[in-house]
């Protein structure tokens, strides 16, 4: 196919398997996602290659609420749409974000953020980003010195954006889908991109794949008029009605139509297909349009003349130690889930952006430099004079970009600390049909934004607490803007929009309040999609273009599932995406116990390549366990089977002395428990994984085992408040324990002391028990027997989370509030269970109930997977979307090593009588001293004789 434009030829009548109206990131992604599919798609785009005055006019709007920024300045149609002129923020919703909140009408998601984690991986590489972050993984992360204090965490939880950059070549993207055997991997330069330093445009990173693809017509210059719907019943769409520039109609047909058009026009687009319906193609319950929200920005302090270096540092950009120097990180602040409960307030986040910055010292240094390596003498003269003439601020660069390894502050005329929030949901927030038309006769968007008391409300209370706890840190104060002191109109009346419009047409289980279903599809009508910040069911508080991409991915998905398998599906020659390719290193009992019967079950998705032992009788007694190829040869397993990973399942006596061998394989590794027994070899294997660039992941299974996965979820919506203890009694043992603990808890949270004792009942029995301070004064307490045998001196296991607004114990959960009267709530976790497979977890919450859904049970229910196994089945699962896309392992070597530190610690401690042992660990002083006791006790004892 090829790159077209109506204006020059007419496209010939075809039959697509899928029409997508709009060439911006939602709609190339999901094109891309179709390269090499074999289904024939059309991609119409109203404006030209490049970004045109008269296309974008076309954008134009009635504006009848809220002030909004001109459409020409946020708005552009063309190949790459609004990614031809973004700022390249980015970031995911939070979980918070998808659930029915109870002081928020209309709040909630259809969908979890567990279902579109992976898309947003996958939408990553599209991008130009590395890994993308929680805030809590980024608050370990990304963490520095300058991090210390950190802010109450119960008030403030860390959000990190990243933001795009074109000038990452594009080639994560293309083994991405290479990879999934959506392109052919021999086209390796075709993603490269042009190497300025900006977003990236992803009409100029995926013009040539697209158009040298012989499945897909690009079709500039064709503005969609309306979606045509079968007259014989009105509920399936059959066609689309474009315009070219001159107004000439033409006519494209497609079994599946997606909108991909902006938050604005999906709606406005909707609203003119009135052919079959007067209300509009979907709007049968006058929801099309309705609840438009978008983001705002809120001074809420200024810092002027380079000031307000502490808070600058916090917020400013950092690299990730996996990344290189172009991948810029930052960090924020948002409202913890308990403050938003308890004060009603909106999800919401305080970031700074810089006005007027002049380089430091370092980078003007090196812009002096590169102009020497021109032949610039006088650009070059001129910026090393600068540079030396400010050498305090060379001195401090250095030690920012060297030591620190943190990218230097630059000197800012103004910093402003802002707040966006998201927007409350209002049914009369809307876009509706305006009595003018543009230049094709079409009927203009009339735009009503409004804004909400409940948005002031929750911006005054960031402000008041932020400026709080810059009061209790110790932090230079900013300037407070005057509306702080004023009403609704004194905040509102210099508020614009971000030109990020969303929620015109969300998404909903229930017609009468929403647009789409989970699937995207719109409701009362077959063959129709929509993608874009139009579905969005809440806007949250992030910039929306990940999420937008993530959810594009995710509906194509669910296309090319629909299309394939649907009645009228395509011949056998179109291609089917390929499974997960996993391949076993280790053929023991847990291997054919645990790993084979998940693999059974999850046949449809993993594709065993083969196994290798280290013996042909354990080859072959693991081929006839499992009917998988058996080698004894790890380097053949790699070369023939091309795993996307491979497992090492060995015995645990093996691992400090075989995993250092594999790091050298070129594939990753998901490393069964223990990562190491000695924290000295830990630290030595975590470089060599470092230095090698490989992804490692570790088969830590209790986090993900059901029950946990469930309590991790309440946790993060703030359901028991903020954490001051964890507690195993008894219940998992050694480092198992204390890597569940650490992961309930939030592995941004540093730890500060560890104090250890070992009580002894009995020659049979001994009890290790110990505590770990952290440095926002919670507490990890771990409690297990030196002895894993059985004895009826030990005390029923339990595992604890202790909160200020609950404790969750083993099997229920108690919640301070939610119960008759506002009394206390004790809630059994239940389980749901279809033919003595487990399905569900639910428990009563002050919200209601809150579930865990099994995403392995359904057509996979028939294996009967137990806890165990369903824990192993989300670490593979994990771990498969850390190696084909830009995602974190699923438990990383550095959290197994900090495991086996912190146990370390522990005994340390109970060593030396229970003294405090300073964290992180100084692990050769604390040998070292061990063995200078040992000597001492040698010594006396011979001295006694």
């Amino acid at each position: 196919m090829s790159l077209k434009d109506l204006n020059d030829q007419p496209v010939q009548a075809a039959e697509y398997d899928l029409i997508i109206i709009g060439a911006g990131p939602a709609g190339l992604a999901i094109a891309a996602e179709f390269l090499g599919s074999g289904l024939r798609v059309a991609v119409l785009e109203s404006g030209g290659k490049e970004r045109n005055g008269a296309a974008d006019d076309l954008d134009a709007f009635e504006n009848v609420g809220h002030a909004r920024a001109p459409h020409a300045e946020t708005r552009s149609r063309g190949l790459g749409g609004t990614s031809a002129i973004w700022t390249g923020r980015c970031g995911m919703l939070d979980d918070i974000d998808f659930h029915a909140r109870p002081w928020l009408p209309r709040s909630g998601w259809p969908i979890s953020a567990a279902t579109l984690r992976p898309y947003y991986h996958r939408a990553g590489p599209y991008l130009g980003l590395s890994a993308t972050l929680s805030g809590a993984e980024a608050g370990h992360d990304l963490y520095q010195g300058f991090d210390k204090p950190p802010w109450d965490s119960a008030v403030f939880r860390d959000a990190v954006w990243q933001f795009s950059n074109a000038d990452n070549d594009g080639m994560s993207l293309l083994r991405q889908l290479a990879d999934a055997e959506v392109i052919d991997a021999a086209g390796t330069g075709v993603l490269q991109h042009s190497g300025r330093t900006s977003a990236v445009n992803l009409g100029e990173r995926l013009r040539k794949p697209l158009t040298d693809s012989t499945d897909i017509d690009i079709v500039l210059n064709a503005t969609a008029l309306e979606i045509e719907v079968d007259p014989a019943s009105a509920t399936a769409a059959r066609s689309v009605l474009v315009a070219r520039s001159d107004g000439q109609q033409d006519r494209f047909h497609g079994r599946r139509i997606v909108l991909a058009c902006g938050g604005i026009e999906n709606a406005r687009l909707l609203l003119a297909s009135r052919s079959g319906n007067p209300k509009g193609l979907g709007n049968d319950h006058d929801q099309v349009g309705r609840h438009l929200t978008d983001h705002h920005f809120s001074e809420i302090g200024r810092y002027t003349d380079g000031g307000g270096k502490q808070i600058r540092r916090r917020f400013g950009s950092r690299w990730h130690s996996a990344a290189d120097s172009k991948t810029i990180y930052c960090m924020g602040v948002r409202t913890a889930e308990a403050t938003q409960r308890d004060k009603q307030l909106l999800n919401a986040t305080i970031h700074i952006v810089d006005f007027g910055s002049r380089l430091n010292a370092l980078s003007t240094l090196a812009n002096g430099a590169r102009a020497a390596k021109q032949k610039d003498a006088g650009t070059a003269a001129r910026n090393l004079s600068q540079a030396l003439r400010r050498p305090g601020d060379l001195a401090v660069s250095v030690r920012d970009r060297f030591v620190r390894g943190t990218p230097p502050l630059n000197l800012p005329q103004l910093t402003l600390l802002g707040c966006v929030l998201e927007q409350e949901l209002d049914p009369d927030s809307r876009v509706t049909l305006s009595s003018r038309t543009n230049r094709l006769g079409q009927p203009i968007a009339k735009i009503d934004w409004r804004i909400s008391d409940r948005e002031f409300r929750t911006a005054r209370a960031m402000a008041g607490m932020f400026h709080a706890e810059t009061d209790r840190l110790g932090l230079a104060p900013p300037a407070r803007p005057d509306w702080l002191d004023g009403d609704f109109d004194d905040w509102s009346q210099g508020l614009t929009d971000l030109a990020h419009p969303s929620c015109t047409t969300r998404m909903s289980d229930d017609p009468a309040t929403g647009v789409v279903d989970a699937n995207c599809k719109l409701h009362g009508v077959e063959g129709v999609y929509v993608a874009g910040s139009s579905v969005f069911s809440t806007p949250g508080h992030m910039n929306p273009t990940q999420t937008i991409l993530a959810l594009g991915i995710r509906l194509a998905d669910h296309l090319k599932q629909q299309i394939l398998s649907g009645p009228s599906a395509p011949p056998a020659s179109v291609a089917r995406p390929r499974r997960l390719r996993i391949g076993f290193i280790g053929g023991g009992n847990r291997v054919a116990t645990i790993y084979h019967p998940v693999t059974q079950a999850l046949a449809d998705r993993l594709e065993v390549v083969g196994a290798v032992t280290g013996s042909d009788e354990g080859a072959a007694r693991i081929a006839s366990q499992t009917g998988w190829t058996a080698h004894t040869d790890p380097g053949r397993l790699v070369a023939e089977g091309r795993p996307d990973f491979l497992v090492v399942a060995l015995p645990p006596s093996m691992n400090d002395g075989l995993y250092p061998s594999l790091i050298g394989l070129d594939v990753p590794l998901l490393l069964e428990t223990p990562f190491c027994w000695n924290e000295v070899r830990g630290r030595k294997l975590l470089r060599q994984i470092g230095k090698a660039g490989r992804l490692v992941g570790v088969a830590e299974q209790f986090p993900f085992l059901p029950e946990y996965q469930l309590w991790q979820k309440l946790i993060g919506l703030g359901l028991i408040g903020k954490i001051e203890a964890v507690v195993n009694d008894f219940a998992v043992y050694d480092y198992h324990g204390i890597g569940l603990l650490r992961t309930l808890m939030g592995r941004e949270r540093r730890p500060d002391l560890a104090n250890g004792r070992i009580a002894a009942l009995n020659d049979d029995e001994a009890w290790a028990l110990g505590s770990v301070r952290f440095t926002d004064g919670s507490f990890l307490i771990n409690n297990y027997s030196a002895s894993y045998a059985a004895n009826p001196h030990r005390p029923a296991g339990e595992i604890r989370v202790c909160g200020t607004q609950g404790t969750l114990r083993t099997g229920q959960a108690l919640f301070a509030n939610g119960g008759p009267g506002g009394q206390p709530l004790l809630s059994p976790i239940r389980r749901e269970q279809q033919g003595g497979a487990l399905t569900a977890l639910s428990v009563l919450t002050p919200d209601g109930e809150i579930r865990w859904d099994n995403p392995y049970a359904g057509p996979h229910a028939g294996h009967r997977l137990t806890d165990e196994q369903i824990a192993v089945a989300e670490l593979l699962t994990r771990m498969g979307e850390a190696a084909r896309s830009a995602a974190p392992p699923p438990y990383a070597p550095w959290a197994a090593l900090e495991d086996v530190e912190l146990l370390a610690a522990l005994r340390y401690s109970a060593a030396r009588g229970g003294a405090a042992i300073p964290l992180p660990l100084a692990a050769t002083r604390e040998k070292l001293r061990g063995k200078a006791r040992q000597t001492a006790g040698k010594i006396t004892g011979r001295l006694r004789r």
